[in-house]
């Protein structure tokens, strides 16, 4: 790659820069010292490698599976125009490595989130031809993140160009008083390092704007979420409960699955909404999947609510032989079974500040309540979604048992709305072909 050649002015590291990061990294090392924790940093520090110094790596920085999920198709297609050379990937969390590990076999894993002058430990053992930051920060310490403004001073001292892609701006504070002042002396010229933003909306970008960003290095492309769905094709013999999922469909019963009911207000409300459904239509079949069901203390808490409402209930855990004739809620208790039945719903319900992207790649009608949180990874395509009316929001358990008894009564209507879902995301489709045409442009083609 040929920075002079690639049509982009190169970002350049001033001597204001220099001098205030001289004085950040001695700072800095006082703090370590004074805490007791540069011993074991200096340890990593002097790791050795005898791999080829002439070997490049594409960097890629993704603080969280949700965030390595998000760019996966852009990731893929990208790495497949390059002819697949070795990655890095980066987090800030060390608990991510063997998935991140499990979606990249060939990729190398490392945490990154020690003080500024880790940064060289990873330059000498893995020298980098360019680096993507998958959606965060956009900002210093604006995401829940632990991302250093070592990374982009040091690479772009070495003239290693940094794309930001599927760019979101969460609006968090520094978590300490190093971040505080970090982002008080670094935060524009952060941005202004970066080589090119791609962000999901206009408002994104004319904020970057606002920060100091330079208008030709940030561009709308676009949420890279959506090109995901349909990447693959579900099919019931697939599923990890083929046999069950199989006799949910044969019996014709309304299915209305409550994915990621985490509240226990939410919980009640959602049984209370389904119980004024079952009225009109009593043979319908609630699939109920609370988040975190290891928590004994909510579960029992969950079966109370059952109890007191005289519902017929089965835990999925202790189905013996997949016959669950009269059950009427179905508890998913188990892990990695969502999507199957999401993709056998009638219809179906997100609890707050969760992914409702998956449901809506079946073409499912997507029920909500209030009460989402702008700082939660799920909210731009809450909002979006919201916004072209392919999510269905109400006030309350009462109205949500209104629309559903609705929606249930107009079978016809039900597959127009849903033909609209799919026109809806398929629209908001292009994101990744957007990312690499402008990181070819303004990087990869001569002049």
């Amino acid at each position: 790659m040929d920075y002079k050649k690639s049509g982009l002015s190169y970002p350049k590291v001033y001597f204001i820069t220099r001098l205030k990061w001289v004085f950040f990294c001695c700072l800095e090392r006082v703090v370590e010292i004074l805490s007791g924790s540069s011993k074991n940093h200096r340890e990593k520090e002097n790791i050795e490698t005898k791999r080829s110094a002439q070997v490049e790596f594409i960097w890629i920085f993704a603080s969280t599976i949700g965030e390595l999920n998000t760019i996966g198709p852009f990731l893929r297609r990208f790495l497949s125009e390059l002819q697949n050379p070795p990655i890095v990937l980066i987090s800030d969390h060390e608990h991510y490595r063997e998935p991140y590990i499990t979606k990249y076999p060939s990729a190398y894993f490392e945490v990154l989130n020690e003080p500024s002058y880790d940064i060289h430990r990873l330059l000498k053992l893995y020298p980098p031809k360019l680096l993507i930051i998958a959606e965060i920060p956009c900002m210093l310490s604006d995401a829940p993140c632990r991302f250093s403004f070592s990374i982009i001073y040091e690479l772009k001292k070495k003239r290693i160009p940094i794309f930001l892609v599927n760019g979101w701006l969460y609006h968090y504070k520094p978590a300490c008083c190093m971040d505080w002042f970090e982002k008080l002396l670094f935060n524009k010229d952060y941005i202004n390092l970066i080589d090119l933003y791609m962000v999901q909306n206009e408002s994104i970008k004319q904020e970057l704007i606002a920060q100091g960003a330079e208008e030709d290095r940030v561009i709308v492309t676009g949420n890279i979420k959506f090109d995901a769905v349909g990447d693959s094709h579900w099919s019931a013999d697939n599923a990890k409960s083929a046999k069950l999922v199989k006799a949910i469909i044969d019996s014709k019963r309304p299915c209305i699955i409550g994915g990621c009911v985490t509240n226990l207000n939410d919980q009640m409300g959602i049984l209370d909404a389904f119980i004024k459904a079952l009225g009109r239509f009593p043979e319908s079949l609630l699939v109920l999947a609370p988040r975190h069901p290891e928590n004994k203390e909510r579960m029992e808490k969950l079966e109370i609510f059952l109890k007191e409402r005289n519902l017929r209930y089965i835990f999925k855990s202790k189905i013996s032989d997949d016959n669950i004739d009269g059950i009427k809620v179905l508890v998913l208790d188990t892990v990695g079974e969502l999507k199957d039945f999401y993709a056998i719903a009638t219809i179906i319900y997100i609890g707050p500040n969760h992914n409702v992207l998956e449901p809506l790649s079946f073409w499912k009608r997507v029920f909500v309540m209030p009460g989402w949180e702008p700082k939660y990874p799920s909210y731009p395509v809450y909002k979006q979604m919201l916004e072209e009316g392919a999510l269905c929001e109400v006030k309350d358990p009462e109205e949500l048992a209104e629309e559903w008894i609705r929606y249930l009564s107009d079978p016809a209507g039900c597959l127009n709305e849903n033909e609209k879902i799919k026109s809806v995301i398929e629209k908001m489709q292009g994101a990744t072909e957007r990312n690499i045409r402008f990181i070819q442009n303004r990087l990869m083609r001569q002049a």
